[in-house]
Order: C-alpha cells, then structure tokens, then sequence
C-alpha cells in the first residue's frame, strides 16, 4: 500500500471511528485531492465505507481502526492528535470535540490544554460522566505548579463524575486525596468535598459514617458556607434519616433546608429550584411514611410541580428527585404518576450513568409494575436494580429488588423461588435496620404462608414490623401487613386472633388512606367472614367492597383476588348466579396479568358454582 495510502488512513484512526476528510488530509499533511484518492483506495480495499455527506468516511469495523491506529508510531501519534486540535479550534468545535486529542498530545504545564480539559468535561458530567472523570484525571495530571491550589477542586470533580457513574470506591479514594491536599482556609470547597464523601457512604449503605461527615460539617464550618451549601448538607442529612427510617429526622432536616433556601443568598424555588424540590419529595415521602396523607400530599404537589416545569438538561443531574417523588407517589397508591416519574428518571439515569440513582429507581419501578400486575416488566426491572447494586457495592437497593422478585414469584405459584430470594436478602450482614430490610422481612411472611408455615409468618411480619403495632412498616401500608397476619392466624385456625388483625387493618386506616390500603382493610374482614357461616352475606359485600377499591387503585391482581373471596362467599350463601360473574372476573384479570395459579383456582370455583346453578 502506498506510503501517502496508509498515512492517510492513519489520519483517520486519529479522528475516530468515523471522520472528515478534509481534516483527515488535514492531519496527514496531504493535498486533498489526493487524500480523497487514498480514501477511495482504502474503500476499494474494503477497509473504509463513505458515510452520509459527501466527504465522510468510516472504517468498516473499530478493530480496523485500531489496527491502523496501533499502526503509527507513539511520536507520529502525538503529533497527529496536536495537528487535530488545533484544527478543530480553528473550526470553533466545542472542548468537548477537542478534548481527546488534547488528553493524547499535551505537555505537562500546558495551562490551555488543562482549561480546555476542564471545560470538556464539565460539557460531559451530565451524559458522560466517566469520560468526564478521565479528562479531568488528565488535566489534573498535565496541571504544573501554577495550578496547585485548584487541584483538589479538580480531584472533587473528578470523584464526583465517578460517583454520578456508579463507581463509588474509585470516588471515595480520590476525595480521601482531595481532603488531604485542602488548604485549611477553603470551608466551602470542603463542605462540598465533605457533602459528597457522605453521599458515597450514603449510597454504600455506611450511614453513620455519612451522617458523622455531614454534622460534624454543619458545625465546624457552617459560618462560612452560602444558605444553598447548607442546605446541601441539611438535605443530606435527612435523605439518610429517610433511608433508616427515622421519619421525624429527616422532616426536621428537610423543613431546615427549605428554610435555609429562603434566606438573602439562597436559591429557593424562585432561582434554582431543584434544591427545594429535593426537599419537597424528601418531605412527601417522610410525611407519606409517617401517616401525615395531608402533609405529604401538599409537599408532593410542589415537588410535582417543579419537576414537570423542569426540562430534562436540567432535571440530568437530580435524578434522585424523580426516585423520591416516585417512591412517595407509589407510597400514596398513585401508580400512574409514581411510574410516570420513574420512567423519566430511569430515561436520564441511563442516559447519564447513573448507576446508583438507576438501583434505586429499578427497584421503586419493579414494586409499582407488580402492583399493576405488569409482571414481566417488573422482574426486568428488578434484574436490572439488582445487577445495578452489585455495580455499587450496595445492598439495599438488591434487597428492594429481592421483596419485588419474590412477590412475583408468590403471584406465579413459585413459592419456592420466592422463599429464596427472601432468604438470601436477609441473610446479607450488611442490610442495616431501616425501610429496605423491613420491606424484605416482612415479605418473608407471605412466603413462609404459601409454604406451609403460618407461624412462622406471623414471626417473621412482627419481626420485620419491630411488633405488634408493626411500626417499622409505613403507616400507609400497615393495613396490607395486618391483611397477611389475618391470613396467617386463619391458616393456623385461631380465627379470634384472625378477627382481632382484621380489626388492626380497619384501625389503621385513616380518611386519606389509598384505596389500596383500604381494599386490604376490607379483605382481610372478608376473609374473616368467610370462615364464619354467619357471616358470609356481609363477607361477599366487604369482599366487592375490595374489589372495588383495588379496582379505583389499578391494583388488578388484588381486584381478582377480593373477587374470588366475594365470589366464594356469595356462593356459600347460595347467591350462584352472582358468584359466576365474581370467578369470572377473578379469571380474566389474572388471565391478562399472566398469572396461572390464580387463573386456575377461579377456573375451577367457576366450574363448581356453575354446576351447582339452578
């Protein structure tokens, strides 16, 4: 092949996969016209294809191109990249087209490249974010004496860029570096520094570390820091209060930050909002977990509100946003706009890297899709949050996962799979008390029930509900867990104590309850009734009660079941003709759903009752 022939297809592997001619040549040195006569060569060699316009080629395959690439030698290489930049300056390309060819070619010290670097990656936090990170580990590399001081605000950028991206250790390292080369006068670089070493032991699941890091910082350090730097560190505080479980906390921290937005030098609603939208869903989903509907209701219309306003450019770096708002929505039973909201923070958590934020919005996305009895979906999903936990180093979000995957499991007959993810979540030390690990005992319970053992069910939902009153689990969602011990003591055969957690489920409910949670309240008296002759015409009625609220929640593999209890109790009061439409029911909605088991005992009801019709 001709000298000019391989210099020219070497000019290409330095652009890329696919490049210009004209810059091509550009960077081989070469006329034109005859660097377009060396593409056409190499065309006809079936190394390149053209691409789109007119003077556009790519290389049949990257293994080609970087066989070529590795081709050229180490200082021809350098020079090539240097000849690239400079030309795509020329062109006013943006840092972010220049800036791999900077990494290959620039000298230490060089002042330029390293801006330049800077400001590529700060193009590419949002989309990119490990790309990101290795043009700042580049430029933090190239930086001379000049640029001592501004390196551990370059070693924070490039932790967080690892952070954003799901590489938490990585991260943790270099803010360990970064803490260690801060000049002692710097309080708002280390508040950050410190903001985002909490958020990496937050996301590792290590909360008392990170909650030491974020109140040892509020008070040494407090007096030098912007309104908006503290509420960072409020608002930090309260997301992990959130994630043990202690709601009141994680209220007070919250209502702290808006406060502080408010003040002269804030960013409150009317500047920056997504710092009072953060606030706001933490407030919904504490307020939603502690029972206050009205209260969480209120903070969740605003931070609704903001983040329909907010375009995705801006949303991109506070996808935790749309994950709280999610998990507040799906806490209140509204699983329309619950799933809306995930979907979109999945959309930019893809594609963005966040790995993390993805883990935890699988997870809420996997629990909201089994609830609509969208299965399928919602196993990929718990796939997908329980191979993103495995990414991070984090449990909890694989434990979400893990009570999702079995309550699919138990809807599909399989209680053997559901029984084993149950047990090999709980068997992680590193599961701390909180929210996740009451999720995943509790739901231990209904797999202990399908398998035989009633008592151990009923262990194993006071446990994982800290006792009788099962105060570890939402209020919101107590009714649903009262709903299985009544299972439970009906399985065992103590029907008083069936009644008495029947009761529980009744008392639980407040005015704003979700009609999901009050379907539950009225199934497990159902339920109830139905063992009881006398009671079996007030039975069917709770039990169509049930339907109905299910029905109101889009919850329809619970609609089958409420009307497979009010279809059992209308045709033990000899009501057949009504029964039959009940089964019926039952039948189609877990027909649609996919789910067998449930299909085939309202088959067969249906089969007894019609025989039995007069």
């Amino acid at each position: 092949m001709p000298v000019l022939t391989q210099t020219c297809a070497r000019a290409g592997a330095v652009l890329g996969d696919s490049f210009d001619a004209e810059l091509a040549s550009f960077v081989a040195g070469a006329d034109e016209t005859a660097a377009l006569a060396a593409f056409d060569e190499l065309t006809e060699r079936d190394l390149l294809r053209r691409e789109g316009p007119l003077g556009r080629f790519r290389f049949r395959h990257p293994l080609v191109r970087t066989a070529v690439y590795q081709s050229a030698g180490s200082g021809w290489r350098i020079e090539a990249h240097r000849k690239a930049a400079n030309a795509l300056a020329l062109r006013g390309a943006p840092p972010a087209a220049r800036a791999p060819h900077i990494r290959q070619s620039a000298r230490p010290g060089d002042a330029r490249a390293v801006e330049d670097l800077i400001a590529a990656a700060e193009q590419m936090t949002a989309l990119a974010p490990v790309t990101a990170a290795e043009w700042l580990g580049a430029a933090i590399a190239l930086s001379g004496p000049r640029q001592e001081r501004s390196q551990p605000e370059l070693l924070l950028k490039q932790a967080a860029a690892l952070v954003t991206a799901g590489r938490l250790r990585e991260g943790q390292d270099i803010l360990r570096t970064a803490a260690h080369a801060l000049p002692e006068d710097d309080l708002r670089l280390r508040a950050r520094i410190t903001a985002t070493r909490a958020d990496v032991e937050y996301q590792l699941g290590h909360y008392h570390q990170a909650t030491a890091l974020l109140l040892r910082e509020l008070k040494d350090g407090a007096d030098g820091l912007s309104p908006a730097e503290i509420a960072d560190l409020q608002l930090g505080v309260a997301s992990v209060a959130l994630r043990r479980g202690d709601v009141d906390s994680a209220a007070e921290r919250s209502e702290e930050a808006l406060r502080t937005l408010q003040e002269p030098g804030g960013d409150g609603p009317g500047r920056e909002p997504m710092r009072a939208a953060r606030a706001g869903s933490l407030l919904a989903l504490a307020h939603a977990t502690a029972g206050d509907a009205a209260q969480a209701d209120l903070h969740l219309a605003r931070a609704v509100q903001t983040l329909d306003d907010t375009d995705d450019r801006i949303l991109a770096p506070h996808v935790d946003v749309p994950a709280l708002t999610g998990w507040a929505e799906l806490t209140r039973g509204d699983l329309d706009a619950a799933l809306r909201h995930l979907d979109r923070g999945l959309r930019l958590a893809r594609l963005t890297g966040r790995t993390a934020v993805a883990a935890d919005l699988y997870a809420a996305s996997a629990h909201v899709l089994t609830l609509l009895g969208r299965l399928d979906e919602a196993e990929a999903h718990a796939e997908d949050a329980a191979e993103a936990a495995v990414l991070i180093g984090n449990d909890e979000p694989r434990s979400l996962a893990a009570s999702a995957r079995s309550a699919i499991a138990l809807w599909r007959g399989d209680v053997a799979r559901a029984l084993a993810a149950c047990e090999e979540a709980m068997s992680r030390d590193s599961l701390a008390p909180g929210p996740p690990r009451a999720a995943i005992g509790g739901m231990l319970g209904p797999c202990l029930l399908e398998s035989g053992d009633p008592a151990g069910c009923v262990r194993a939902v006071l446990t994982a509900g800290g006792g009788t009153d099962l105060l570890r689990f939402g209020a919101l969602t107590r009714p649903r867990w009262f709903r299985v011990l009544t299972r439970a003591e009906l399985a065992r055969g103590d029907v008083a104590a069936a009644g008495r957690r029947a009761e529980d489920a009744a008392a639980a409910l407040t005015p704003d309850s979700p009609a999901g949670q009050r379907g539950f309240a009225l199934l497990a008296r159902a339920e109830v009734g139905l063992s009881l002759k006398e009671a079996e015409s007030e039975a069917a009625e709770q039990a169509d009660e049930a339907a109905t609220a299910f029905r109101t929640a889009r919850m329809p593999l619970y609609e089958a079941t409420a009307s497979l209890a009010a279809g059992s109790a209308l045709a033990a009061c000899g009501r057949h003709a009504e029964a039959l439409t009940r089964f019926v029911r039952a039948r189609d909605l877990s027909a649609a759903c996919g789910v067998p088991a449930l299909r085939d005992r309202a088959e067969e009801r249906l089969r007894r009752s019609a025989d039995v019709r007069p």
